[in-house]
């Protein structure tokens, strides 16, 4: 083993030192990219699976830095939502390093102190000074502000699902957070956190957290319509299943989801939507110009977003498909922190990107009919007026008869299957957010953008798929577009 390349290395650190603090260690294509991440960002905050490397995670990080900085002093700092737990956390520390014969030369400072850390490599001569390297457990709602230390370690911030957390906790959690953890590590040093979301009120899903923080969510169902598991070496599909089917949809969802429990009144179930999930559809590029005819009448939606939620844009096109009228998306894409709109829109510009000029490119390149766009908060009425908008695009302000109307149709097109959609986990996640009273539930993937992105495509979706129907009984040579574009 090459200690030196161990040193340095966290990813050889896991598989060659720490993996011998266990019986099996069960590895994969997950825990090196985990590996590699986790070394990337020294402030990151990582939501992920139960029982998916996320406390093992970070008990390896502490044990990398205690064998890299043998011979300095370091302090650390380990938090749970209650110091009991901290004080667990640090008991399995303690045991893997006893267990570790890479670390057996590694002196323990306080063996009778089962959650307390101090260690040292140094220790021949206890007259004279030595290294030590320490870590204490603390519960985030009790501890006492004013400690300046290398790093600290947050480890499942909120309680278990099964206990319900009251707002005011949550908030004073957030509040812990985001005016005192944040302050205790040195200029040089690193804050790693570590859990599940409980609710939207958390703050993983707070954009301001982003800024400072690198951000990695991993669901244990990395492909839900190919059954691809995250970890599939450590939690195969099938076991993933079967734990759905003993704790029920609500509490998988947050514990092996990553989310704040979807709604038990979503407006879609998983299973309708991965009906017309197809797996084979490619998203199309902007820069893939359509080269010689095609006659299907091709429709966007574009839920504009702005400062806090990000805005989504799709694009579908209506033809027939093995006898069957079908709408088929051929492009989507999240725009997170774009501004809608710039100086200079006419032409995208990938180092300046804006949502419109991104369109504008879209347009052209799928030749788009009429791309539907949500004005209700009256961001593109100026630019409208100043004919700045490309004409294709039609401004939708939601009323709740609308709303209804474009949900209804996108239902229809669930349910009767005339529609197919890419396989994306993000757009299908937030059109899983959106409940029966068409609310959504605020997640840090979105606000259920693309659920309504889509809706919009309905309004044009539904003339077409009718236009086309009208064409095929008719048996003329009429294009279908004609019919279309009567009804605008």
């Amino acid at each position: 083993m090459d200690i030196a390349r161990a040193q340095i290395d966290f990813k050889y650190f896991v598989h060659n030192v720490f993996a011998l603090s266990f019986p099996v260690f069960i590895r994969g294509v997950f825990i090196d990219e985990v590996c590699e991440w986790m070394q990337e960002h020294e402030w990151s905050m990582r939501v992920s699976a139960r029982d998916h490397f996320k406390s093992t995670g970070l008990y390896a990080d502490f044990m990398w830095r205690l064998f890299k900085h043998a011979y300095e002093n370091k302090e650390y700092h380990y938090f749970s939502y209650q110091d009991s737990m901290a004080g667990y956390h640090i008991g399995k520390i303690k045991r893997l390093i006893f267990d570790n014969p890479y670390f057996a030369q590694c002196k323990d400072l306080k063996p009778t102190a089962e959650s307390v850390i101090a260690y040292s490599w140094d220790y021949s001569d206890y007259t004279t000074k030595y290294t030590s390297i320490t870590m204490q457990p603390h519960g985030l709602l009790a501890f006492k502000r004013g400690i300046h230390c290398d790093g600290v370690y947050v480890d499942d911030p909120f309680q278990d699902p099964d206990n319900k957390m009251i707002l005011t906790k949550i908030d004073k959690i957030n509040k812990i957070i985001k005016t005192q953890i944040l302050d205790m590590p040195k200029r040089t040093g690193f804050c790693k956190i570590s859990g599940t979301p409980q609710t939207t009120s958390d703050f993983f899903f707070d954009i301001e957290m982003k800024k400072k923080f690198a951000l990695l969510v991993q669901p244990a169902e990395k492909d839900p319509v190919n059954k691809i598991a995250l970890w599939p070496e450590h939690m195969s599909w099938e076991e993933l299943q079967i734990r759905k089917s003993t704790r029920g949809q609500k509490i998988y969802n947050q514990e092996y989801l990553c989310s704040p429990v979807y709604s038990e009144n979503s407006f879609f179930t998983e299973e309708e939507l991965n009906k017309v999930v197809n797996p084979s559809l490619l998203n199309r590029s902007i820069f893939d110009t359509i080269k010689g005819p095609e006659n299907f009448d091709t429709i966007g939606g574009w839920d504009l977003g702005k400062k806090r939620h990000p805005a989504h844009f799709t694009v579908f096109q209506v033809r027939m498909v093995d006898g069957k009228k079908k709408a088929i998306q051929i492009h989507q894409v999240f725009f997170d922190n774009w501004d809608y709109a710039g100086n200079d829109d006419e032409q995208f510009n990938p180092d300046k990107p804006t949502q419109i000029s991104y369109i504008k490119q879209a347009i052209k390149a799928f030749r788009i009919d009429k791309v539907f766009c949500d004005n209700t908060r009256g961001e593109l009425t100026t630019l409208e007026e100043r004919k700045e908008l490309a004409p294709e695009i039609v401004l939708v302000t939601f009323t709740s008869k609308d709303k209804y109307s474009m949900a209804t149709e996108f239902e229809k097109g669930v349910n009767q299957e005339y529609i197919e959609l890419q396989n994306d986990q993000r757009m299908i996640r937030q059109i899983l957010q959106v409940t029966n009273d068409l609310q959504a539930v605020e997640t840090h993937e979105g606000h259920g953008d693309s659920f309504w992105s889509i809706g919009l495509c309905f309004k044009g979706i539904k003339i077409s798929i009718a236009s086309l129907a009208e064409f095929v009984e008719s048996a003329t040579e009429q294009n279908t577009s004609d019919i279309y574009q009567k009804h605008f």
